[in-house]
């Protein structure tokens, strides 16, 4: 089997590496490829693992590829489509498999962070239990990934699932995971990241999902459908660079009006380091 990951390169998801890493038949992309270079990469994997950052639109590409917006998008759906044991982890890429009717194992919203943990209503959770799911999560995935989705999404059930009882990040992340069935379940409006824990607001619609991901979607951050979901996600996730830590602010593509309205709503945070 040819496996292709695609997993761009930056300092928060440096635990997803143990997924894949040490194999032979394994072409890993991190950056620099543009979106014909990853077309072709695709086209000619037997098995495709998209991990990192993302929204229901896709895997971004966090400046590392040679791309407008997401490295993963409405351009690569097609491709995807004849694949039936892909493996898609990132924040809300359950609804973008589930909009274009893709097969394969899936995450939902996936707490992999601290400052993630309070948004998605766990105040409770420690480092140590972020830090026990990461692992945990990987080192199931890794061992069963040569495996069809519905078994991988068994042994995620069964062994992630013990964590998931004493461990509330894992029992989050767990009832979120799926396996794409194929059929297209399109959304209209993707919530992303809407309301705060804590206070409830509803926060205001801005159209800056195109200035992020480069194309002219705006996402509404309106009442989440199931769970309160990180605003930080997309307009204010700080991503550092591995080797250089560059830090990507949310201030560098939100107004001052965007930050002020967010910062009196109680999302103080999300113009600062995770």
């Amino acid at each position: 089997m040819q496996r292709l990951v695609i997993h761009p390169r930056d300092g928060t998801t440096t635990f997803l590496r143990d997924i894949y890493a040490g194999r032979d038949d394994t072409t890993v992309i991190t950056g620099g490829a543009n979106k014909e270079t990853i077309r072709q990469a695709i086209n000619d994997a037997d098995q495709v693992l998209m991990m990192g950052h993302g929204t229901p639109y896709g895997l971004m590409s966090v400046g590392r590829f040679d791309v407008p917006g997401n490295v993963i998008d409405d351009e690569t759906a097609d491709l995807l489509l004849a694949k039936d044991n892909s493996v898609f982890i990132w924040c809300h890429a359950s609804d973008y498999v589930d909009e274009h009717g893709l097969k394969g194992f899936t995450t939902g919203m996936f707490v992999s962070e601290i400052g993630e943990a309070s948004l998605c209503g766990l105040p409770l959770a420690t480092q140590e239990m972020i830090n026990e799911s990461n692992e945990l999560f990987a080192d199931v995935v890794s061992r069963f990934l040569d495996q069809e989705p519905k078994v991988l999404m068994a042994a995620v059930q069964r062994e992630y699932g013990e964590l998931a009882k004493t461990n509330p990040v894992a029992a989050y992340n767990l009832k979120l995971m799926k396996v794409g069935d194929g059929v297209a379940k399109p959304k209209p409006i993707s919530t992303v990241g809407a309301y705060s824990a804590n206070s409830g607001h509803r926060a205001p619609t801005f159209p800056t999902a195109g200035r992020r991901f480069g194309n002219s979607r705006t996402i509404s951050l309106g009442k989440p459908k199931v769970e309160p979901q990180p605003v930080a996600r997309w307009n204010g996730k700080s991503l550092w660079d591995d080797d250089e830590d560059d830090v990507i602010d949310a201030r560098d593509f939100l107004s001052d009006e965007e930050v002020a309205e967010l910062e009196s709503m109680g999302y103080g945070h999300f113009a600062s380091r995770s």
